[in-house]
């Protein structure tokens, strides 16, 4: 957490000094939270080696260990904030997208936290978590005939325009 020497150093930048330097999250170094998230050694693994792991609870526990480590000691505090923001926004549950989890944080929120907006929604869209969530392995489109439509649902209702946003089930 923070200390008191944290606070007068953080007093010593300003408010906009410091935001500036939250802003440059990729450049900050952050060796002690790297440090103590390396007894969560899942969350750095691609998803065909978390689907081999022979307990995928301690998978999920692990990536949510490691998000309240981060939060806890991390130096990218406004990253973290805006990680939680986004994953609360993207909405998947581990209950429902499993491992999928762990790679969408780490290629999704921790990536793209601080970027752009629609860098952030391509991203989540090609999220496998994602399409999983909104069950896009049962849409047929190849043939057009059967495509899923709550990805499209969700991306103009939730994620940019809102319910009153003007669109039409043709657009969906």
């Amino acid at each position: 957490g923070v200390t008191t020497e944290d606070v007068t150093w953080m007093n010593s930048l300003g408010y906009y000094g410091y935001l500036e330097w939250q802003l440059n999250a990729q450049a900050l170094g952050d060796p002690d939270c790297e440090a103590r998230l390396t007894q969560f050694p899942t969350i750095t693994l691609p998803p065909d080696q978390l689907y081999a792991q022979p307990d995928s609870a301690v998978v999920t526990r692990h990536i949510t260990e490691a998000a309240i480590c981060r939060a806890v000691y991390s130096n990218r505090q406004l990253l973290e904030r805006m990680v939680e923001f986004w994953s609360d926004h993207f909405n998947t549950t581990i209950s429902s997208v499993g491992v999928l989890k762990t790679p969408e944080v780490r290629n999704v929120y921790l990536q793209h936290g601080l970027g752009t907006f629609p860098a952030m929604l391509h991203a989540s869209a090609s999220s496998p978590a994602m399409l999983v969530y909104l069950n896009n392995t049962q849409s047929d489109g190849r043939t057009g005939r059967t495509p899923n439509q709550n990805y499209a649902r969700e991306l103009m209702e939730l994620h940019t325009l809102g319910v009153d946003g003007g669109y039409t089930q043709k657009d969906v």
